[in-house]
């Protein structure tokens, strides 16, 4: 009697695994972590792509714009600019052509041979903030081969990457301090911001942690603060920890009342302050405007100090404009216009 051949059924994927309970939850398991990741990893890459840029004018809070190259998540707000004001005065004029004062020592280097021995040109300082979360835009700014000065935010993703290439073309480093802001909480200053609810023991806990994450920096300038600088008696503090390191503070005069002048002078602590912001405006003909007005106010003073960030506007025009102003101004890095107040 010839047997009967069942019909050939396709057993289901599910059904050629091993029979194991454990092996099934395993292999679940597995399947579950893949698809989180998947859905983590794409939430991500769409929200990072989907920062505004707010060009409304001055005043006015700036979100950064990475380069293309590089994909930043969680990128913070680089500064909350302040209202108009009258540029502050810098008390270092500059010497006679052929001498120097001890308080003005030129820095003398030799991979920037651009500083010399003698101030024949008025002095300008650009320090670019908020260095940390795009590496690629601080490859942009180190091919210009200039004296640069670079303050980073101590709790950055990218922030021991970048103090690396910093250090191997000796650039001055300095850490760009988060403070609390008027506009707080609303506006967050980022990890490891100073806040004017900490207890002195708590403030003091939060600027070490901070200092210690960029031992390679010389100086100290302030992320936001608007809020902080006007507090004499934290701010007190926070200068005073500042000598005891050795480290030179300028303001980035976020607040027109900061208090961080007359505390320098009371301390002798190393200083000076910001006397333009050149992105508060992110257009290419504003940027370029604020840097004629900065080597205005330097031709006229003997000194100035400007301030951007790792913008790809800010860094096309001072990319074109730096080249030909060097002829005219001398380029020189922050340490050299510090100066303890008279």
């Amino acid at each position: 009697m010839a047997l009967k051949k069942r019909p050939y059924k396709k057993r289901p994927v599910w059904g050629r695994l091993p029979q194991s309970g454990i092996v099934r939850a395993m292999l679940s398991l597995a399947v579950l972590v893949l698809v989180v990741t998947l859905i983590s990893v794409t939430a991500d890459h769409l929200l990072a792509r989907r920062i505004p840029a707010d060009t409304a004018g001055t005043g006015r809070v700036i979100p950064p714009r990475p380069a293309a190259e590089e994909s930043v998540a969680k990128i913070p707000v680089y500064e909350i600019f302040p209202p108009p004001e009258i540029h502050p005065l810098i008390d270092s004029p500059a010497p006679p052509p052929g001498r120097s004062t001890p308080e003005t020592k030129p820095l003398q280097s030799d991979e920037h041979p651009e500083i010399t021995h003698e101030y024949s040109r008025p002095r300008v300082v650009i320090i670019i903030d908020d260095i940390g979360y795009n590496s690629k835009i601080v490859d942009q700014y180190l091919s210009l081969n200039l004296p640069i000065t670079f303050s980073v935010l101590p709790f950055a993703p990218r922030q021991r990457r970048v103090v690396k290439k910093l250090q191997a073309r000796h650039c001055e480093i300095m850490l760009h301090l988060p403070m609390e802001p008027r506009e707080y909480p609303q506006i967050d200053p980022g990890p490891g911001a100073l806040l004017t609810s900490m207890t002195p023991a708590e403030l003091r806990a939060h600027l070490d942690k901070a200092l210690d994450a960029i031992p390679q920096a010389i100086g100290v300038n302030n992320h936001m603060g608007s809020r902080v600088t006007t507090n004499t008696k934290q701010m007190y503090q926070i200068l005073s920890v500042l000598k005891r390191r050795g480290l030179f503070f300028i303001d980035s005069k976020t607040a027109n009342k900061t208090v961080s002048r007359n505390l320098a002078r009371t301390l002798k602590l190393p200083y000076a302050e910001r006397t333009i912001f050149l992105d508060n405006q992110l257009n290419p003909e504003k940027i370029k405007r604020q840097l004629m007005q900065l080597v205005q106010v330097a031709r006229k003073r003997g000194v100035a100090i400007g301030i951007g960030h790792p913008h790809r506007e800010t860094f096309q025009v001072l990319a074109r404009e730096l080249p030909r102003l060097k002829k005219e101004i001398q380029l020189v890095p922050a340490s050299s216009l510090v100066h303890i107040i008279g």
